[in-house]
């Protein structure tokens, strides 16, 4: 759900976060897609600059969350106090060749322990990604597109349930297993993945799209193992969709995983699949 308003340039509201590359993303029938897509709402100020019909750039101070994971096995998603929002910057490129994007995102992320002090990491991520139009290069291909995502940095938040319970605790905590819960270090637990798809229309209205993604989780060393704690995701996707009027999309699609977990649970990689009939009506 989106709640948003635009005046000029100014948009504040809930809305998809200004890091996001929406754009150069593979259709699916899967609403996560590939593995590990950055994908988040949140309540932002965004303030956008059209430079010229070609480029956009655009800059956001977004609501902040930090996320954690201790010694003691607490996993806590939101923030108790955080007074400083997570600052987003994106350009954006877009001809009738391709569309190309860079995004960018820093973030105070930090713990407050037991004695009511406080541990703070200024970190961040970038995200790259285009697609190219191919039959701007070569009639022959029509609408054909491939286009590909590149991710790596602190992400935690902005991405979807990949890992398990920890795919938001950007920050790990060691505060001992006993007593009161004093911080003895700290680390940010960064990650990097991508996308990449082809695109191929069969007819005006028949066509398809085979995507793969990639991501892991560097994971602190200190904290306990945790069978329940993925640390790299694979996934394969390969549809059939079919367009009978414009606002009506229908089709099959297959999918493959993987997760692979760390090394001290013994626990071997699990496999998924999945194959579905979806349907989507655009209004």
């Amino acid at each position: 759900m989106f709640a948003y308003g635009t005046i000029g340039p100014l948009t504040l509201g809930m809305l998809n976060s200004n890091f996001l590359d929406a754009t150069d993303t593979p259709e699916t029938f899967d609403n996560g897609g590939p593995a590990g897509i950055p994908a988040e709402r949140t309540e932002q100020i965004r303030l956008t600059f059209p430079f010229n019909k070609a480029s956009i750039v655009s800059i956001a101070a977004e609501s902040p969350q930090s996320g954690y994971q201790d010694t003691r096995d607490n996993i806590e998603v939101p923030s108790v106090t955080e007074p400083m929002p997570d600052f987003s910057a994106r350009y954006q490129y877009t001809s009738k060749l391709l569309h190309f994007q860079l995004g960018a995102v820093v973030r105070d992320v930090a713990y407050t322990d037991g004695y009511g002090d406080r541990v703070s990491h200024i970190t961040g991520a970038g995200l790259v990604g285009t697609t190219l139009n191919l039959g701007a290069i070569n009639k022959g291909f029509g609408q054909d597109n491939i286009g590909a995502q590149l991710w790596s940095g602190a992400i935690g938040r902005y991405i979807p349930d990949d890992f398990g319970g920890n795919v938001a605790s950007v920050l790990a905590v060691d505060n001992g297993v006993t007593g009161t819960p004093l911080t003895i270090a700290s680390k940010v637990q960064d990650d990097q993945g991508f996308t990449a798809w082809v695109q191929h229309f069969w007819t005006a209205k028949l066509r398809s799209t085979v995507a793969i993604g990639y991501n892991h989780l560097n994971l602190a060393g200190f904290l306990p193992v945790d069978t329940a704690n993925a640390i790299a995701t694979k996934t394969a996707h390969i549809n059939l969709i079919y367009r009978p009027v414009p606002s009506v999309d229908l089709g099959i699609e297959g999918m493959i995983g993987q997760k692979q977990f760390q090394r001290g649970t013994n626990v071997p990689p699990k496999n998924a699949d999945r194959f579905e009939f979806g349907g989507i009506w655009h209004f």
